[in-house]
């Protein structure tokens, strides 16, 4: 057996979310997400991040306050500002999205969301299960 980096786990993901919007004729994302239950991974700007986070105790907190968006946030912001210090390049990579976003009318950031952020989505009531037409959301 062998296991694969993060690294090449993250490339693999970019490779399948890039076939994936390029099959839907949306742009192509500025950063992809990917989170288990005990690590988040962002991946863009030929550069990736990988971060120890309790995803899996945070599921409650999004399950709990799926009907207000506004504490949804704040309550996640305060839970991981405590569990899940973020790193430096994490945050760096967002600062270069944005620095690098179109100025098109679109999102400014495009964001993709796999694996367990999936499911997140679904529980913050952001997606349906089932969707076949994709999109990028207005935050």
């Amino acid at each position: 057996w062998e296991v694969t980096s993060g690294f090449a786990e993250a490339q693999y993901e970019w490779k399948a979310v890039e076939y994936a919007v390029r099959q839907s004729g949306l742009a192509q994302p500025s950063l992809i997400l990917s989170g288990g239950k005990g690590s988040v991974q962002v991946t863009g700007l030929d550069d990736s991040s990988s971060v120890s986070a309790p995803l899996q105790d945070g599921e409650a907190l999004i399950k709990k306050h799926a009907d207000s968006r506004s504490e949804g946030v704040a309550a996640c912001e305060e839970f991981y500002k405590v569990k899940m210090p973020v790193e430096k390049s994490l945050t760096s990579l967002f600062a270069q999205a944005l620095e690098k976003a179109d100025d098109d009318g679109e999102a400014a950031i495009r964001v993709v969301a796999i694996s367990g952020f999936y499911y997140a989505a679904l529980a913050a009531k952001l997606i349906k299960k089932g969707a076949t037409v994709y999109q990028y959301l207005k935050a």
